[in-house]
Order: C-alpha cells, then structure tokens, then sequence
C-alpha cells in the first residue's frame, strides 16, 4: 500500500495536550487500522471480530520509501560509526557507505574491535534500503495559538505540532489470513482506495493522505540457519509480556516461541519505548505499552540450530502481542547483519559519492599549540559568521524597505515574518546535515521530481505574499519577495569560502535568524527604521 501525504501530517510519539511534540518518522499500523475501523466496524456486523479483534488482518507500519520507490528500514541499532574518524563519516550524499559502517552484532572479540574501530558511536535514526541509500523523512514545525469563544486570541494558549511534512511517500502493508473471507478482504482494501485523514489536527488542515493499494511485494526468503545463531532485526516496535501476562523487556527465546534459546546480551542492541495511546472512539487511553524500539537487533543462541517451520512463523508473524497494529514485524537473519560491514545489493547499488578530502594531520607539538590551535579556528568561525549576518542582514533591510515602498504601507501596518516564523526556518537547520537539505527543507525541490515542499513555498503569506519590483541585473523588471530574499541568501552562504564546512555555515544561518528575530521588522515601519539607522552606524564605523 502506497500513502502519498497531501498534507502536512501529525502523528505525535505521545498522546499528551502538553509539552513539545515530537513526530513519528512512519505511520504506525494503529492509525491505518483506526481508519478501517472508523469506515467498516457497523458496516461489518459480525465480520467486525475476525478483522479488527482475532488478529486475522493485520495493519503494518507505513515506513518512507527511498528515491526510487523502494522499501526502507529502520536503520539497526548493531550498526556504528568510528567517532574518532571525522574523515570517514557513515552516509555521504544519501548513500550509506558500507565500510565506513561497523555491525558490532557480528563484532570480533574486544581486544580485535579496538584494532577496527577506536571510538564506536551507534546510529540513531534514519532508513536503509537494500541497495543502501539513506533514507530520512522530512518533518515541518509549526507554532499556532487557540481561540476563544469571541475570535480574539486565547492568553496563554501557544502551542506547536511537528509533523511530517506533505508529498512524501511511505509504503504500507496489511495482511489477511486466509480464514478471512474474500468479500470481507475486500471491504477492508477498498477501504484504502482514495483519500484517508489520519492523525492529529485534522480539523485544522492535516491529514489527508492519498493511499492505493498495489499488489504485494514478494516477501523475502526466509533462510536457513545451520548454526545455533539467529538474528532478528525489528522494522516494528515490539510488545512483549512473560507468562504471567505482564510486560517485559528482554526477548528471551522462550517469549519468541523458541523454547531454549539464550539472548546473546554482547551481541543483542535494544533500545525500548513508552506508548500511552488514545483511544478516539470511547475517548479513554489504551493500556500503557512497554515496547522495543523498531530498529533493535536481537541475537539469540541454541544448542542444537532452529527448524524451518519456527523462522518461517517469525518472518511472516513477528513476535510478541498487539500484531494487527503492526508491532513484532521482523526480519530474520537479514543479509544486511552478516559480517562485520554490511553488504548492499550489487544490483541496485548507489552512485558512489565522491569520497571526502582527508583531513590534514594535526601538528605535532605540546597541548598548548592544540588549544591556541583549536581556539584560532574558533575565533575564525566567529568572523566568518559575523561578516555572513551583517551581509545578509543589510540585504535583507534593502528588500523589506523596497517591498514596503512598493506596496505603498503605511508606517503601522504590520507585514512580513514574525518570531515564530523566523523561528520555524531557524530550526530547520538543526534537522539537516547540508546547506542543500536546508534549502530543500525550506524552498522544496525542483518541480516534478516527487519531493516534498519546503516550509516556507511558494505563495506563503508571511514570506512571498508580497513583492517589490526591482530592476534586474540584465536592465529587465523582476519581482522579488523575501522568499528570494532566502534564496539568494542560501546560495550565498554556499559559496562563501570563510566557513570550514556545512556545519558552521548552518550554524551562521540559525545566527543570522536570531538577529533577524530579534530586529522584530514585523511591527511597522518604526522598527525597520531604527535597524537602518544601526546598519549605518556599523557600516560607516568598520569604514573608519
């Protein structure tokens, strides 16, 4: 099943009305399953049990797809970088590089290891596809405040929703034993042709998802495994209770169906989860759930191997409780956990990224040459990213000026993008690795390519609403708004040299936001003239 967001989606990690939210990454079984429930529980009658209680239909994880339409998965927890090689970093330009990556579930003994790779750091987030590209949705914030009862704004009622953002594509899967009937299945999957409203927010313009449902990729080969080794990798979260119903933690063998099996602890990375959900429909919580974090690695040992028939029931029922919401989905001793790197599908390899410039070494000497060393390239930051904000933010005076010439506003009128706004784009550079992401991030891409757009599109009110006619550089008429202002100002800070390398011109960017922020152009004219004035100061003082 294919789901296309045609808006900005909410789907928060907690149910709480407080605090920060935090977006999932997926679209979690539960909602696709609330949606069949909402359309097809009275309509079914007696049907309703085997579909939405047996656990004869079961609801996947919608997970984000790669750049050519394929399936990804949550990356592994087994899976580690070198920290102590900045020169060797896990993923370049979208592409996982395999020998740059250590799987430490198949790790050498520890003396071996630190031979390999002297400061282990595990990865955290983000998706692999088979043939190894790295995959990361892309997630939007946005600050919004309620209303009261008379339409004027409610004192003290800000909040914000991080979501995930429109026109991505994420890919799906329900399953439908074959004690279900046909006609049944049917409803169920027609249920998802067209568009469906998930998540939060929907009366505030999230939502809408466009789903169509395909026909079913061919499930891996389940392999068989000679030795007493086995491998499970979670592309789910998974609930797991002991025999005496309640929940635990530690996926002995005995919990997975596989009496006799030991958890390898060396050779096992978990991570673990709380879930309080919401339960819409009689508006209670459900049953708090202690879960293992989709992307943990489970190793077990057992004297003796495993037969057939138990791989073949892990792989296509998963583990543990609550499956028809998708949780306990697992791969079973997955070609990407064999050896020490991973191996990526030859077939469908990656263009390879050309590989960084080494660093250079450092200079031989006392720790006070590092530290006067390392406190020069601290202070150069400082002076590159200084010059980079006066320069922007003079041209950034000149368009607002000329755009409130243009529209002929007068002095009290407010325009242009406020705190939240400025906030909104300064924090996007904290989600990206490049000065490219960021520009995506907040311009989109290029049409037609299938990329999301950006936070700040073509047409927004805040920021390109309202434009100034200037004359161009080839003596035509152009129209330009502080959204080109954005523009210009990104492929500027490409091209400046001063900066080492994307992480310190991304931190220029979110300095250069704060001191628009703080500016506070928004309120009138008042506020830009008294920034003018200080701009002049500042420029005529660096010229004495």
């Amino acid at each position: 099943m294919t789901l296309t967001l045609v808006d900005d989606l909410v789907l928060s990690e907690r149910s709480a009305t407080t605090g920060g939210h935090r977006c999932l990454d997926r679209i979690p079984g539960s909602a696709l399953r609330g949606w069949a429930a909402a359309r097809l529980y009275d309509a079914l009658g007696e049907d309703a049990w085997a579909v939405f209680h047996s656990g004869a239909v079961r609801f996947g994880d919608a997970r984000p797809t790669g750049p050519g339409g394929q399936p990804s998965w949550p990356v592994p927890l087994c899976w580690h970088a070198d920290k102590g090689r900045p020169d060797r970093p896990p993923q370049v330009g979208g592409a996982w590089l395999a020998e740059h990556l250590f799987n430490l579930a198949e790790a050498p003994d520890p003396a071996e290891l630190a031979r390999v790779v002297a400061q282990p750091r595990g990865l955290r987030d983000g998706y692999v596809t088979a043939d190894g590209r790295c995959v990361r949705p892309v997630h939007r914030e946005r600050t919004m405040t309620a209303i009261d009862g008379d339409g004027v704004v409610a004192d003290g009622q800000l909040f914000s929703y991080q979501s995930l953002a429109r026109d991505q594509r994420f890919e799906g899967y329900i399953a439908i034993d074959r004690t279900v009937p046909r006609a049944v299945a049917e409803r169920v999957l027609g249920a998802f042709d067209g568009t469906i409203r998930i998540g939060r927010s929907r009366a505030s313009g999230y939502g809408r998802v466009r789903a169509q449902v395909g026909p079913a990729r061919t499930p891996p080969a389940t392999p068989a495994l000679a030795g007493p080794t086995l491998r499970l990798w979670l592309l789910s979260d998974a609930w797991l209770r002991d025999a005496s119903g309640q929940p635990t933690l530690c996926p002995e063998g005995e919990l997975l169906g596989l009496p006799g099996a030991r958890l390898d602890l060396a050779r096992s990375f978990i991570r673990t989860r709380r879930v309080s959900a919401w339960n819409a429909h009689r508006a209670l919580p459900e049953v708090e759930r202690q879960l293992l974090q989709a992307g943990s690695v489970i190793t077990l040992q057992r004297d003796g191997g495993y037969v057939a028939d138990e791989l073949q029931r892990l792989a296509t029922h998963g583990i543990g409780f609550g499956r028809a919401l998708g949780l306990g989905e697992v791969l079973v001793d997955p070609p990407l956990l064999r050896g020490l790197h991973p191996s990526f599908d030859a077939a469908q390899a990656p263009i390879r990224p050309a590989e960084p410039a080494a660093a250079p070494a450092a200079p031989a000497g006392s720790p006070l040459l590092a530290f006067l060393a390392a406190r020069s390239r601290r202070s150069s930051h400082a002076d590159a990213a200084a010059g980079f904000v006066a320069d922007a933010r003079r041209a950034l005076l000149r368009r607002w000026s000329a755009i409130r010439r243009y529209q002929a506003l007068a002095p009290e009128t407010p325009m242009g993008p406020g705190p939240s706004q400025w906030g909104a784009v300064a924090s996007a550079a904290m989600r990206c690795a490049s000065v490219d992401a960021l520009r995506i991030a907040l311009l989109g891409a290029a049409e037609g390519n299938g990329a999301p757009r950006g936070a700040v599109p073509a047409g927004d009110g805040h920021w390109d609403a309202m434009k100034a006619h200037e004359r161009g550089a080839d003596g035509g008429a152009r129209r330009l708004s502080l959204r080109d202002w954005i523009a210009e100002t990104l492929d500027a800070l490409s091209a400046d040299t001063r900066f080492a390398g994307d992480d310190a011109r991304l931190d220029a960017w979110q300095r250069l936001c704060a001191d628009a922020r703080r500016l506070a152009l928004h309120t009138g004219q008042a506020a830009l003239d008294d920034a003018q004035r200080a701009s002049g100061r500042v420029a005529a003082k660096e010229q004495a």
